[in-house]
């Protein structure tokens, strides 16, 4: 995460001072907290994300008849290959 805090920093800086066409060689403090504020926000979406994928399955909601069709399916599928 810490390399692209930098790249990031370095986007937003080079955004930054291209809009007010005035250009210089080192970074400001604006552009990275603006960058650890990006970095934050898309750290907490793959938590939030990650937390989603791992704790749902879907094969819990359906009813028993259902999840034994599935699982015959499944079985039938793999015997053919």
């Amino acid at each position: 995460m810490e390399t692209y805090v930098w790249r990031l920093a370095l986007i937003i800086e080079m955004m930054d001072q291209a809009s007010i066409n005035d250009f210089k060689e080192e970074l400001s403090d604006s552009s990275i907290f603006k960058a650890l504020r990006l970095i934050e926000y898309f750290r907490l979406n793959a938590l939030r994300v990650f937390d989603k994928i791992s704790s749902n399955n879907p094969l819990e909601e359906l009813p028993t008849n259902k999840i034994d069709l599935f699982n015959s399916l499944i079985f039938i599928r793999f015997n053919f290959i």
